[in-house]
């Protein structure tokens, strides 16, 4: 996965999203939830999103320091759908960031949305993204 010029992830960045990617589905088997599934254009969008959270002046909301929110993003990757983000900042593990999504009327949301059938997922320097999205090619 290499988008823009960004470096690809190490394998412990790539162990940590797939983690991710793991217990948010285990959630969704709990609430009787198809699985979502993996889509590179959104890992890139999540693993874009990620970077730009390890930067000092990055900013807490929606928008990247570049100025680009989440659509924008997925959309620069590739998927012209429209999406939605989870987003944690300096986590300890996966399994505490799906443990304070769910805790999260918002997150919780995002994670149990049936319509929601594709993913993409990225972890860098103790921030995890997960990007949700529908698969456009049904």
């Amino acid at each position: 996965m290499c988008w823009f010029g960004e470096p690809k992830p190490s394998d412990k960045e790539l162990g940590q999203g797939y983690r991710l990617f793991r217990l948010v589905n285990a959630e969704r088997q709990k609430h009787n939830l198809p699985r979502l599934m993996p889509l590179e254009a959104l890992d890139n969008a999540a693993w874009k999103r990620a970077r730009d959270m390890a930067k000092p002046n990055h900013k807490k909301g929606d928008q990247d320091t570049g100025g680009l929110y989440p659509n924008d993003r997925a959309k620069k990757a590739g998927y012209t759908s429209p999406i939605s983000e989870a987003r944690a900042d300096n986590a300890r593990s996966a399994k505490a960031v799906v443990g304070g999504w769910m805790t999260n009327p918002e997150d919780r949301k995002k994670l149990l949305r049936r319509d929601f059938t594709v993913t993409g997922v990225a972890f860098h320097r103790n921030h995890y993204v997960q990007v949700f999205g529908h698969d456009s090619r049904k």
